[in-house]
């Protein structure tokens, strides 16, 4: 299980032009089709403190206030483990070329679901404790805002609190 993913295209980026007032510097955006010719946006917001958003949902839902909760129920486990091996593959990526990078996600709630300890952030927790090893991330959990935090071990050898930190901005970024 998640051996398979799909090729992605990157669409390019897009600069947050009131940097001055938010801590987003940019959007690194990507696409993928999965085997239903289906297509997939995959978001990097890339934040100060080097730290990278990781957001995807279905293209036809580009609109929908709801679109990163939409995915599960039309998906086999076979097919959500392909889309979520991609946008491993896309943080796998972005590490290699920088090296400083930490990774956060909140795992959107499904419908009628509490927003504490999501399905989507149990699973996406699995996958990250078995992608992302401890000697490279600090893996920190807030289950109460289903957020998971991929901690750059290098950054936190130059700041001990590089952690709190990056809590202490996404929260004021998504209002946790």
């Amino acid at each position: 299980m998640f051996e398979k993913f799909y090729p992605t295209t990157r669409l390019g980026t897009k600069k947050n032009h009131s940097q001055g007032l938010s801590p987003l510097i940019q959007t690194h955006l990507f696409k993928f089709k999965d085997l239903k010719k289906d297509e997939f946006i995959v978001e990097v917001e890339e934040f100060k403190l080097d730290t990278f958003v990781i957001k995807f949902y279905p293209k036809k839902a580009t609109h929908s206030k709801d679109k990163y909760n939409l995915i599960t129920q039309s998906y086999s486990s076979t097919e959500a483990t392909r889309i979520i091996k991609t946008c491993v593959e896309i943080m796998i990526s972005l590490y290699h070329n920088r090296e400083d990078a930490s990774f956060a996600f909140i795992g959107a709630a499904k419908p009628q679901e509490d927003t504490d300890t999501t399905q989507r952030f149990r699973i996406y927790r699995l996958v990250m404790q078995n992608f992302f090893k401890p000697i490279d991330f600090q893996h920190i959990e807030v289950p109460q805002h289903s957020l998971y935090l991929l901690v750059n071990m290098e950054a936190l050898r130059y700041n001990n609190k590089h952690h709190i930190d990056i809590w202490n901005m996404l929260n004021e970024v998504y209002e946790l």
